[in-house]
């Protein structure tokens, strides 16, 4: 199996221990509307994982700084989105690896510029709905390898300065009526 997707499973806990032994093929991973996982398996995710994509799985993002993504070396494409209710929780430090070439992050309360500096990969950066959105995009030189900028959702949001981004071939800005 290369692929597992799983959603609307309203009473799923936890995902099968070992993982990585009995999924070793598996290279993407999309959970959806799960709200009582908590935490990935014992053991942890399998080590060809390419795309993770966790929509609507709040305790399990609440967790996300246990996650260990850094274990993941062929990971490239993480999407996270939560139907904002503000419970997320605020974080000091979130490792992310440096092979993602992809990130889409929806309705976070918080994302420090100090979780996505280690993104020198990045291509596709994907941002919605995230408060204080113009100090993160102040403090963070966004990696001049993003070839793709999606920013929706700001209305705080009141300047850009992406001069700097040479591979930059395309940037759709929505509904950020003060920018």
């Amino acid at each position: 199996m290369t692929s597992l997707s799983i959603g609307y499973c309203e009473k799923l806990k936890w995902l099968p221990d070992h993982m990585q032994e009995l999924l070793p093929s598996l290279n993407g991973l999309h959970l959806s509307n799960c709200p009582e996982i908590e935490s990935f398996p014992q053991g942890g995710l399998p080590f060809n994982l390419q795309q993770l994509e966790i929509i609507n799985c709040k305790k399990l993002v609440n967790g996300r700084k246990e996650w260990c993504l850094q274990g993941l070396p062929r990971l490239r494409e993480l999407e996270l989105v939560i139907y904002h209710d503000g419970s997320d929780e605020e974080m000091e430090h979130w490792e992310l690896p440096f092979s993602i070439r992809r990130l889409e992050v929806s309705n976070l309360k918080t994302i420090s510029s100090q979780d996505l500096k280690s993104l020198t990969s990045l291509e596709f950066l994907y941002i919605a709905y995230l408060p204080h959105i113009q100090s993160l995009l102040e403090e963070w030189r966004l990696p001049s390898s993003l070839s793709e900028l999606y920013l929706y959702g700001h209305h705080e949001l009141n300047s850009l300065g992406l001069c700097y981004l040479t591979s930059l071939l395309r940037l759709r800005i929505g509904n950020c009526c003060n920018l």
